[in-house]
């Protein structure tokens, strides 16, 4: 039996904005389908600068330039895609909440309070009018199991 060796094709670091274990996934599910697809071992070295190597299997044929050129754009979406998931959740992060700014100190007038509910509710209002916004774009669709009740009464309602 043969052992496997690898050797390294291509290397792509990972900015220090992105966080490893959310770029690889839960049991390296963003890194196993693009594996799979070009036929290559891409792994993740944690050392510091973190970053991405994409090897092929020196037992077999090397892969051809195109599979290689493909793992590595794949792999360069996909770290596109987490920054820009980082950036949103900073922001998100960023967003100081209306109640600090009357000095965060938990004591509040009974005006405050009243504008802070008050806020709160053109919020909800906002959201649920721009759920009713999409809802209306999109049309009103029917559960499956609604169809089926319906499928069932319209059966029933021919047979009596």
């Amino acid at each position: 039996m043969q052992s496997s060796q690898y050797a390294i094709s291509d290397i792509i670091p990972i900015p220090q904005h992105i966080k490893v274990g959310k770029l690889v996934g839960n049991n390296e599910c963003n890194l196993k389908p693009i594996s799979e697809r070009t036929n290559t071992l891409v792994c993740v070295n944690r050392t510091h600068p973190a970053k991405i190597e994409i090897k092929y299997n020196t037992n077999f044929p090397p892969p051809n330039v195109h599979t290689i050129n493909e793992a590595k754009n794949l792999v360069n979406k996909l770290i596109e895609e987490e920054g820009k998931r980082a950036r949103l959740e900073k922001k998100k992060e960023v967003n100081i909440p209306f109640v600090s700014d009357f000095g965060g100190n938990g004591k509040m007038t009974k005006y405050q309070k009243e504008i802070i509910t008050k806020k709160e509710k053109q919020k909800s209002k906002r959201e649920t009018d721009n759920i009713i916004k999409t809802y209306m774009k999109k049309g009103i669709v029917e559960d499956e199991w609604e169809w089926e009740a319906k499928s069932e009464r319209e059966k029933a309602d021919y047979y009596f």
